[in-house]
């Protein structure tokens, strides 16, 4: 018998929009879940192969913008880079299928993002983490979210804190 970790419950990526809206729902998504995606979309060996390596996942949906229209927040923490790596890459590939129309405008080694039926997305890897915000409806809001954690918040520090820095 194979020891398993205990589950963990990764934090979801935090809505940084202009226009918030309400929480419709929140929960996890487990290895079943991954499985049934990874199934679906890249095949039953790859479903069975790699959803054991899920350590946890979780999920937020959010009605916002003028029209509130449902934003997924969701985030997935893997037992390794590696296994993280492999799911980042299907997980593209379920968007693109999933989608009648995904634009990516950047796919690099951590960030996939770009327009899709549903609005604007932003996946990201990060180490042994794969999140995604997918319907976001404001232009504004997926740049800023495709910039990275980094760039979301700016700080205006007072004139004696910036001439003070190094």
């Amino acid at each position: 018998m194979l020891f398993r970790s205990e589950e963990t419950k990764p934090e979801t990526p935090k809505l940084m929009l202009t226009k918030p809206g309400k929480e419709i729902t929140e929960g996890s998504v487990g290895e079943f879940d991954h499985e049934m995606l990874l199934r679906q979309y890249a095949g039953e060996q790859e479903a069975s192969s790699l959803s054991p390596h899920l350590r946890g996942g979780q999920f937020q949906i959010v009605a916002a913008g003028n029209e509130r229209k449902p934003v997924l927040a969701y985030a997935s923490e893997w037992d390794s880079e590696e296994t993280a790596a492999r799911f980042f890459a299907d997980y593209q590939r379920i968007l693109q299928a999933k989608w009648k129309h995904c634009d990516p405008a950047t796919a690099s080694r951590t960030v996939f993002a770009g327009s899709a039926d549903d609005g604007y997305f932003v996946t990201r890897l990060a180490g042994s983490t794969v999140t995604s915000i997918e319907g976001v409806s404001e232009w504004v809001d997926w740049q800023r979210l495709r910039a990275g954690p980094r760039q979301q918040v700016a700080v205006r520090l007072p004139f004696r804190a910036r001439a003070n820095r190094p």
